[in-house]
C-alpha cells in the first residue's frame, strides 16, 4: 500500500530529475508533483523575485524620522513599485518571448515582487536556476488575482482611510 506508493512516487521523481533538471530548494512541492505527472502541461505560478524592498531597514528610518502614518504608507508603497520597476523588466521580457509561456497569462505583481504565469512544468523547471528567482509556487485556484493594485494604493495613501470590511466589524474602535 503506502510503501509500494512511496517508491512509485520515488520512481516518477528519479525519471523527472533524469528528465529535467530543476532547483529544489526553489520549486514549491505541490508544484514539483504536478510538474513530475506532467512536465508538458501548463502549469500557473508566481515567480518570486529574489530582490526584494527591506522593510525591517525602512521600518528604522521611519523610527530614527518619526514619520508619520501618510509618510510611511506613501514610502513603502512607493519603494514596493521602484523596486518592481527595476527588478522586473528583464524576466518580462524573457518570459513574454517564450513558447512555453501561454500568452496572456503574466501578471506582474509590485506588492511583493513576483509575477504570476502561466507556462509548461519542464519551463518553470528551468526558471528554477534563473539568478532573479527566489521561489516558485503553484497557484491555487481560488488564489487567482486579478491587478488591483492601484486600487489598494489610493486605499493606502489616502488620510483617514479605513478598509471597508474593517469598519464592518468595527475593527476601527480597537484603537
Amino acid at each position: 500500500g503506502y510503501v509500494t506508493y512511496l517508491l512509485f512516487l520515488l520512481s516518477i521523481s528519479s525519471a523527472f530529475a533524469q528528465q529535467v533538471s530543476y532547483n529544489h530548494e526553489v520549486l514549491d512541492d505541490a508544484l514539483e508533483l504536478e510538474i513530475v505527472a506532467a512536465p508538458q502541461a501548463t502549469q500557473k505560478a508566481y515567480i518570486l523575485l529574489k530582490d526584494q524592498v527591506d522593510i525591517a531597514g525602512l521600518n528604522q528610518q521611519f523610527t530614527t524620522l518619526r514619520a508619520s502614518r501618510a509618510q510611511r504608507a506613501k514610502t513603502v508603497v512607493n519603494a514596493l513599485i521602484n523596486k518592481a520597476q527595476q527588478t522586473q523588466g528583464r524576466l518580462l521580457a524573457e518570459l513574454q518571448q517564450m513558447p512555453q509561456v501561454v500568452p496572456g497569462s503574466i501578471q506582474p505583481f509590485w506588492i511583493t515582487n513576483m509575477i504570476q504565469i502561466e507556462a509548461t512544468g519542464a519551463y518553470l523547471a528551468q526558471l528554477t536556476f534563473h539568478p532573479a528567482v527566489q521561489r516558485i509556487e503553484k497557484v491555487l485556484e481560488d488564489q487567482i488575482h486579478e491587478n488591483k493594485e492601484s486600487v489598494l494604493f489610493d486605499a493606502v495613501v489616502a488620510n483617514n482611510s479605513r478598509e471597508q470590511g474593517l469598519s464592518t466589524i468595527n475593527a476601527h474602535k480597537m484603537w
